[in-house]
């Protein structure tokens, strides 16, 4: 008997609901189909299905073997893609979704180079601040930023992406000083807000020390342009990456606060289900990012 075949044959009747149809699946004879799958039962010592003139159930053995046996299909399957995949050009769509701020400001200079160093590839890239389901979207994959919940996905980091708190010049003239972290809970601040609607802002002194200050929000926002802009018109503190501030920070527009006190970095990672085989035009997206990133 060979066993992958008979494997084969077994899942290809449980999905079709009939041998007749499953040997039409697998381009078989019915009684190929049959004979495999009578000999797969004779080996495990198992009924796998149950057969009468009417109806063909299958049994709970035959479930959770199938269940099994699923997977091992599919993870050959992907072996024997990503093999190929070696082997091959990187080519083909390629979809990717990532934040608005980043997509705009990060990526957008990148875009060019990377089309230029892989013309086979079509690059759909699509900015959103929602958290897609990757698969119901068809996206390859995803750049996200933060702490991810999903167990679900799998991640490669990318990049640290250092965090500033700023103010701009008027607003810290009609403010009471701010000289450590704790003097931030008593002035406006302008936070991030995803799924988190308890924001908390976190430090670290020099000896180690953990800080954890309770912002009191005047504006949240999941856009950060909208909390920068706000902090431009002196409205408050802003807590954001530092991509979103560099200019204003050279002008003098915005001022840097209590950085001594070393805001934990953000990390922007790549992410995937763990269910899907990572295409090689993926893979090499992700290399170039990192490379980038460097």
């Amino acid at each position: 008997m060979d066993r992958l075949q008979a494997m084969q044959a077994f899942v290809a009747v449980v999905e079709a609901g009939s041998f007749t149809a499953a040997a039409d699946t697998l381009g078989r004879s019915k009684s190929q189909i049959s004979k495999q799958v009578s000999a797969l039962e004779q080996s495990l010592g198992l009924q796998l299905l149950q057969r009468s003139t009417r109806q063909l159930a299958v049994s709970q053995a035959g479930q959770d073997y199938y269940q099994q046996v699923r997977l091992i299909l599919d993870n050959l399957r992907e072996v024997e893609d990503e093999a190929r995949d070696q082997a091959s050009v990187a080519q083909g769509r390629l979809r990717v979704t990532a934040p608005v701020s980043y997509g705009t400001r990060c990526l957008s200079p990148l875009i060019g180079r990377f089309c230029q160093i892989y013309p086979g590839i079509a690059l759909e890239l699509d900015l959103s601040d929602r958290y897609e389901d990757l698969v119901q979207a068809g996206y390859d994959l995803a750049l996200r930023i933060g702490a991810l919940e999903d167990s679900s996905l799998i991640q490669r980091q990318l990049a640290r992406l250092p965090f500033v708190y700023v103010a701009s010049p008027d607003y810290l003239a009609h403010n009471p000083p701010i000289s450590q972290p704790g003097d931030l809970s008593q002035h406006a601040a302008l936070v991030y807000t995803q799924r988190d609607s308890s924001p908390r802002w976190s430090f670290r002194a020099a000896g180690g020390e953990r800080l954890t200050v309770t912002p009191k929000p005047r504006l949240a926002s999941n856009n950060g342009d909208i909390l920068v802009e706000a902090a431009l018109q002196g409205l408050g503190i802003a807590a954001v990456p530092r991509f979103f501030v560099e200019a204003a920070l050279a002008d003098g527009r915005l001022v840097s606060l209590v950085s001594e006190y070393n805001p934990p970095d953000l990390t922007l990672v790549a992410v995937y289900p763990a269910t899907r085989y990572l295409s090689r035009k993926a893979r090499v997206f992700i290399d170039f990012l990192v490379s980038a990133a460097r």
